[in-house]
């Protein structure tokens, strides 16, 4: 069957970026390889679970990549010549019902991207790449490859190969958890906003999660990234991804309706009070019955 190929070989490029890796100590060219690879093979884990989902006599349709064929009769029953991309994908995901991380996926996707093409390895945190890559890996076998294959993940990498990951795995977090400690001392302004700030965070030059407190209050934070040389003297907007575009253009500006200042409003939270803003309600009218009813009074 076509799908248990697809499955093998997302195994195969798994195992093989897992080598990469560990090979990269001695060769860190191998980083390129090992993110590849790695990225390659989960992507062939979503494909095998599209072909699953495919109607029985057109087994491709939901892997294969749309075009003015869509509209024959005979559309999906091949294999095709070009298969969907990350952004297809996700699309077919969300209309089928499947749920991925889809902002972990763009972000792992983006910064495979960049390290193929654009940074120097020694910029990279190859690490944070692979735990976050094992992380949609790990959930997506777990709720949908499982359930069809009955095989643990641990047996369908190998042992030694999930033993790599898991030891990767703990030592990120070690790391991650020593940044989050760096910022004990700048006072957020609320606990929601500072656990959203930590999903949130990258370096803008290397796409590493692992940022670092270095001095400053909450406003004037300077902030430093520990996995590449350019990423020092970063500011909070830096590590979200504001700064690079202008403030007034923002669709994550508006006016906050607790505090009343125009400021960045990050996954519905205020980045200046720290308060939750609420989009399903109306605060202009209810200002506006408050005030009417201010004038009753």
């Amino acid at each position: 069957m076509s799908e248990n190929k697809l499955l093998e070989n997302a195994k195969y490029s798994i195992q093989l970026g897992i080598e990469d890796y560990r090979l990269a100590k001695q060769n860190p060219i191998r980083n390129i390889s090992s993110i590849r690879n790695i990225f390659a093979g989960l992507l062939l884990l979503y494909k095998y679970k599209l072909i699953k989902e495919s109607p029985t006599d057109k087994p491709f349709y939901y892997i294969t990549k749309l075009s003015n064929d869509i509209y024959k009769s005979d559309f999906g029953k091949e294999i095709p010549k070009q298969t969907i991309d990350v952004t297809g994908i996700k699309t077919v995901f969300r209309a089928l019902g499947i749920n991925i991380d889809k902002l972990l996926l763009d972000n792992v996707n983006k910064a495979r991207n960049n390290l193929e093409h654009f940074y120097n390895l020694s910029n990279v945190d190859i690490s944070s790449l692979v735990n976050k890559s094992f992380s949609l890996i790990t959930t997506f076998y777990s709720e949908y490859i499982f359930l069809e294959t009955k095989i643990d993940l641990k047996d369908f990498l190998g042992e030694e190969n999930h033993k790599t990951l898991l030891e990767n795995k703990e030592a990120y977090e070690k790391r991650k958890q020593d940044c989050i400690q760096s910022f004990d001392n700048l006072d957020f302004p609320s606990i929601e906003l500072e656990d959203t700030f930590y999903e949130n965070i990258s370096c803008p030059y290397c796409k590493s999660d692992l940022i670092k407190h270095d001095t400053g209050d909450y406003k004037n934070a300077v902030l430093k990234c520990c996995s590449c040389s350019h990423g020092n003297n970063l500011s909070i907007e830096d590590v979200l991804g504001f700064s690079q575009r202008p403030k007034d253009i923002l669709i994550e500006c508006s006016d906050c309706p607790e505090c009343g200042a125009f400021t960045y409003i990050l996954d519905n939270y205020c980045m200046e009070c720290g308060d939750f803003i609420d989009p399903e309600r109306d605060y202009d009218r209810e200002a506006y019955i408050e005030y009417l009813m201010s004038k009753n009074d």
